[in-house]
């Protein structure tokens, strides 16, 4: 056995107590095991913030298969709409979770929201000019803003129901191509939102601007099959 872990042809005499010593050492390690790659475990030590970060990931990408399953069943755009923001605040709780709409007359509004700051809302549709406050700032980009404390950005600007908030993140939302509003999200704590979030964002945007899409396919060839009756 000790020549054969050795790798040697043919037998080793040894004394009793030299193979014993011999046979207590550590096996040399295969050519498996060299190649075998480093675990979980060995590549990120189990602290207690990575874990968090692990567990939030996990949420994401829970939240976005649930979601895209849900749509998927969905022709109704407002129905749509409802369910992109009720998975968000269902998972993550945030404190105000909007989508926005870009109305013909130059302003948005918010045409699907959850959260605290909705609650206060009381029915009423948030709306403002399109170019205002981060939200106007994601149109004019076209691209996702993260803002880690609001209180150090000059476009932000509170409302009645948002003097609480502390940062924000928005990404645009298009539907074939064609700028269609926004997704935001909004949280009492400075910081609380960062890239994890966007990116986030940006992947529901992306499912929501599909499911409008369909429903709107859909539409047309309801009025299709009308007009031909």
């Amino acid at each position: 056995m000790l020549a054969k872990r050795e790798g040697r042809r043919g037998g080793v005499a040894l004394a009793s107590d030299a193979a014993q010593s011999a046979d207590a050492e550590p096996a040399p390690v295969s050519r498996l095991q060299r190649g075998r790659p480093p675990t979980a475990a060995r590549l990120w030590p189990d602290t207690t913030e990575q874990t968090a970060a692990l567990r939030k990931r996990t949420r994401q990408l829970v939240l976005a298969n649930a979601l895209g399953a849900r749509l998927s069943t969905i022709t109704d755009v407002q129905e749509i709409l409802d369910a992109a923001v009720e998975e968000l605040n269902r998972a993550f709780g945030y404190y105000l979770c909007s989508i926005i709409r870009i109305r013909e007359d130059g302003h948005v509004e918010s045409a699907a929201a959850r959260g605290e700051a909705f609650r206060e809302l009381t029915g009423r549709r948030w709306t403002q000019p399109m170019g205002d406050g981060v939200i106007g700032r994601c149109l004019r980009e076209r691209r996702p803003m993260i803002v880690p404390d609001v209180a150090e950005d000059p476009d932000y600007h509170h409302t009645p129901e948002t003097t609480a908030v502390r940062c924000e993140v928005c990404v645009p939302l298009f539907v074939d191509g064609r700028l269609w509003g926004a997704i935001n999200l909004e949280d009492i704590e400075a910081r609380a939102l960062e890239e994890d979030d966007a990116r986030l964002l940006a992947t529901i945007a992306a499912q929501v601007g599909a499911a409008l899409r369909s429903a709107r396919l859909y539409d047309e060839l309801v009025r299709l099959r009308r007009t031909a009756v």
